[in-house]
């Protein structure tokens, strides 16, 4: 007898072609799977499915499950692979083998001390029969929901999920200090947190081990960790510590005196650290706080200056000459330069995360015949005072 396999919706399911009910065994194969659909709806399958869909709008998290299958009488939602390593979550399950229904995250490797630290010591594994069993606290499944199903269930493990990714997140700070700042520098550290800590723009912050360092995120709302609310980088090299930073105002640039600009890097600014620059770092950090980590950031003017220097982007010096002096009007591409495009100044602008403070338009149609236009839109005083330091 044929049977159909199909998908929908994420779920695997059976079905069988109406035109073979007549066939031998037919009849008995439609009844077995009434009864599976039933069984699945009685023990909360089909509820249990639907949470899990909606669940990725619930945290802020759109297609959280690259996909959700149903195994034995257990439902598992696969995170997606770019969400793992971020969530450092792999997977959610639910079952209700009796009475009580269970919500399980399988989180990835390591954190496991920290987070037993933060409370979570119902953990466990499935055994060879799907059977759940509690283990170890270093198994990276935890129980999280263990109640009657309720009008309430939906909020409730919701509610539970969102606090374990906080938890998550703060066990990775507490990884991040622990392993990835010196012993000489946790004093150090620690005077940076409680600055944030009373830094009035800044209501909330998070942080984490990275490539580059300890990077420092703003808020503390889903979803975490996302690009353009970072702030600042701490990295602890084995002879020095380099502070890492996207904004510094040039009166701090020049008041410093000891930083590199990093054309072609995310983090703008290096800063190797020492005791005698403690309270212009302070400086540095608040206004950095203010002036990058929302959305994408200010452009600063060392940094701008460095760029027009070291020829980054082509033209860049004409560019802002003419917007300049127009006054907010549109300047043909032409005016500026012949073979003029934008195209190396939106790469170096995106691929950092900068605020646009000019809008251009490369196949605009001009009436001379010519195509492009460009006009400044804001920042006039920083492009004021890197002219008259370029003498433009």
């Amino acid at each position: 007898m044929p049977l159909w396999k199909g998908k929908f919706t994420n779920f695997r399911f059976y079905s069988i072609v109406l035109s073979s009910l007549g066939d031998v065994g037919g009849a008995q194969i439609l009844k077995r799977l009434i009864n599976q659909s039933i069984r699945y709806v009685e023990n909360t399958g089909y509820y249990m499915s639907q949470f899990l869909s909606g669940l990725g709008q619930s945290l802020n998290y759109d297609d959280l499950f690259s996909r959700i299958y149903l195994t034995d009488r257990r439902i598992k939602g696969i995170v997606r692979e770019e969400l793992q390593e971020k969530l450092r979550i792999q997977a959610i399950w639910l079952f209700k083998p009796q009475k009580y229904l269970n919500m399980i995250a399988e989180r990835t490797q390591g954190m496991a001390q920290e987070l037993f630290e933060l409370g979570y010591k119902k953990t466990g594994r499935f055994n060879a029969n799907g059977k759940w069993e509690d283990s170890e606290s270093k198994s990276t499944c935890v129980r999280l929901y263990y109640n009657e199903r309720s009008d309430n269930s939906d909020q409730e493990m919701t509610d539970l999920l969102k606090k374990f990714l906080f938890d998550i997140a703060q066990a990775s700070s507490m990884v991040a200090y622990k392993k990835n700042v010196k012993k000489e520098n946790k004093k150090y550290f620690e005077h940076l947190l409680e600055l944030m800590q009373k830094t009035e723009e800044l209501e909330s912050f998070h942080y984490r081990s990275e490539d580059r360092g300890i990077v420092f995120y703003k808020g503390d709302e889903l979803p975490l960790y996302q690009p353009g609310t970072e702030y600042f980088c701490f990295e602890d090299k084995p002879r020095s510590t380099t502070l890492k930073f996207r904004y510094i105002d040039r009166d701090l640039f020049r008041k410093l005196g000891k930083i590199e600009c990093e054309l072609k890097d995310y983090w703008l600014y290096h800063v190797e650290y020492d005791e005698s620059i403690k309270d212009t770092i302070d400086e540095i950090i608040r206004a950095s706080i203010i002036n990058s980590g929302d959305g994408k950031q200010q452009v600063s003017h060392d940094w701008l200056l460095d760029c027009i220097k070291e020829n980054i982007v082509q033209n860049l010096d004409k560019i802002l000459r003419r917007t300049f002096d127009s006054e907010g009007d549109w300047v043909k591409y032409s005016e500026i330069d012949s073979n003029l495009t934008m195209k190396g100044l939106t790469t170096v602008w995106n691929k950092r995360n900068l605020k646009h403070f000019l809008e251009y338009d490369n196949n605009y149609l001009n009436e001379d015949g010519t195509k492009g236009r460009v006009k400044l839109i804001a920042n006039q005083n920083l492009i004021k005072q890197v002219s008259d330091d370029l003498g433009m």
